[in-house]
């Protein structure tokens, strides 16, 4: 049995990463410098150029751990999916309340926060 997943099935699991972390294809594309119809292809299952695959997983991996999203058993390890994602999320909101703190008490860290924020 193949340990690969399929095109249209990675397309479904994008999707679902992408609704997952509350993004619209729109929103998403804008983010990746892609066009929505291009995102529209990748999450229907289409080819599409190799770099633009490269992508969106890296931005993904901030979210969730590639092996679960490439996982055979994508749908069993669906709740540590869900609980990475929200993770993440409370993490960088809190590290913007701290930015935002700082930006009106002292500039010096900002930098040092925004590294933090980017390896999320």
């Amino acid at each position: 049995m193949s340990n690969n997943i399929d095109r249209k099935e990675f397309g479904k699991r994008c999707a679902d990463v992408r609704k997952k972390i509350g993004l619209t294809q729109n929103e998403l594309a804008k983010e990746l410098g892609l066009t929505q119809n291009t995102l529209s292809k990748i999450e229907r299952g289409e080819n599409v150029m190799s770099e633009t695959l490269i992508k969106i997983i890296s931005y993904y991996s901030q979210y969730v751990s590639i092996d679960i999203m490439l996982s055979k058993n994508y749908k069993n390890r669906y709740s540590l999916l869900n609980k990475q994602i929200t993770l993440n999320n409370i993490i960088k909101m809190k590290l913007d309340v701290i930015k935002e703190d700082i930006i009106k008490n002292n500039n010096g860290i900002i930098s040092k926060i925004e590294e933090s924020i980017d390896l999320l």
